[in-house]
């Protein structure tokens, strides 16, 4: 029997296309749970989402608000290449179901409340295996290559005049942005654990007190000086440090879910054959 939606009938070309596109991720999910593959299983799936898509495109369809004709045309420029043989027409109204289906769960996820501090804070204090990192270091550096064909004792008198600067409080991130040879972020290297960087220069910094400045030393890419911005022991990073993170997900799982409900919504309404 064919599968329909409301009097919209979906070709078993599509259903194969479906199945196609999902095997892989199928076959991942029944490995990652110790399941039996099942084919027909596989099929039921593609079913539902064909389903779901008709559903949602189906009311988008009815409600949405027109897509203006220039929005239209730029998302044609940006995509045309994957509309093959259709004829622009086709293409845009293709481009038009698309871009209206997605405003439609723009706007059910837009209906969602943003999580409180409190469910953010919950939420990591239930799950903070999840947020277990090694030991982690924020450094910033000032370094003179000698790994590049540079003159080696040339990069030392220039690394030697930079550290006087700094002991005659010149600051450190000028220094580092207008002087070293590694410029970008003012020399700021961001959070790393062990084994990220090469052993001499951990060597040096993972011994280092947040705010401590290291002497000159040397690595098999020049002539350095490091500061210690920061330190992360071994253990859960600390909740500011995963706030967004946290908050962004359960938004994330709130709209799901709400875009999820609004389906089932439509489809205890809906006249579905298969």
């Amino acid at each position: 029997m064919a599968l329909t939606v409301n009097g919209e009938q979906i070709p078993d070309s599509e259903i194969e296309a479906e199945v196609d596109r999902l095997r892989d991720r199928y076959n991942r999910y029944v490995k990652d749970h110790n399941e039996e593959a099942d084919d027909s299983r596989l099929r039921d799936w593609c079913r539902e989402n064909l389903i779901e898509r008709a559903l949602l495109r189906q009311e988008s369809a009815r409600t949405a608000a027109p897509i203006p004709v220039k929005e239209l045309e730029e998302a044609y420029k940006r995509t045309r290449s994957r509309f093959g043989d259709l004829k622009k027409k086709e293409a845009l109204a293709q481009l038009e179901a698309e871009m209206k289906v997605q405003s439609l769960v723009k706007s059910i996820g837009g209906s969602v409340s943003s999580p409180t501090e409190d469910e953010v804070r919950e939420q990591y204090e239930q799950h903070k295996e999840d947020f277990v990192v090694e030991e982690q270091v924020r450094v910033r550096h000032i370094v003179k290559h000698t790994d590049r064909g540079q003159e080696v004792a040339q990069a030392h008198v220039d690394i030697l005049n930079i550290q006087q600067k700094l002991q005659q409080g010149t600051a450190f991130e000028q220094l580092a942005a207008l002087n070293s040879d590694c410029p970008d972020q003012a020399g700021d290297l961001g959070y790393f654990g062990r084994g990220q960087m090469v052993p001499k220069f951990e060597e040096v910094v993972f011994a280092m007190q947040p705010g401590e400045v290291s002497d000159v030393f040397l690595t098999e890419f020049g002539y350095h000086i490091a500061r210690l911005e920061d330190r992360i022991e071994a253990g859960p990073l600390p909740l500011e440090r995963v706030r967004d993170r946290i908050a962004g997900h359960l938004l994330e799982t709130r709209q799901q879910k709400a875009v999820e409900d609004f389906v089932d919504g439509l489809k205890a309404q809906a006249e579905i054959s298969q």
